[in-house]
């Protein structure tokens, strides 16, 4: 469980200030898309720089507070961890907008497709953390299902408290 928490609270911190971000519209000067034909507008270099910042800042300061462990290099595991949650979400982008729905959007049926949205990046960031910390395949099975599981509720609390516009 402790290597769960080690990926989970960070992540989960990252991921509200980044929603703050947005909503406040902080930053603006890297709301630049990525590739807006490809991926739409809503990926954005902000959002690659903020993730890869914050979850190392937040990564980072876990393993210090959490672990007595004050090493530079957890900064980077949890840069590259942000980085890996932006880019998992890309070829999700990029077959929507392939299939004509608009960013922000979801297809038809619409539970398969919010599925999918919250199955990339909990399954990618899951995936380096099994290799990272030699998880065995069951363990990292589990921490896939929680990582979805918590990716679907906090998406829908912020989408509640207003953070984020659609589900």
């Amino acid at each position: 469980m402790k290597t769960a928490l080690a990926l989970f609270i960070p992540m989960i911190l990252s991921n509200f200030f980044h929603m703050v971000i947005i909503k406040k519209n902080y930053l603006k000067e890297f709301k630049i898309p990525i590739n807006q034909k490809l991926f739409g507008p809503n990926k954005t270099w902000r959002g690659m720089i903020v993730m890869m910042n914050i979850n190392g800042f937040f990564h980072f300061a876990y393993f210090a507070l959490v672990h007595e462990e004050f090493t530079g290099s957890r900064f980077i595991q949890g840069s590259l961890l942000g980085l890996t949650y932006i880019l998992a979400e890309l070829p999700n982008s990029w077959f929507k907008r392939k299939q004509g729905i608009p960013s922000g959007q979801t297809g038809q049926p619409a539970w398969l497709y919010r599925v999918l949205d919250k199955a990339d990046s909990a399954s990618a960031v899951v995936m380096v953390w099994m290799i990272w910390e030699n998880l065995p395949f069951d363990f990292a099975l589990l921490m896939f299902v929680m990582a979805f599981s918590l990716h679907m509720s906090l998406s829908y609390f912020v989408y509640r408290i207003g953070l984020k516009e659609a589900l």
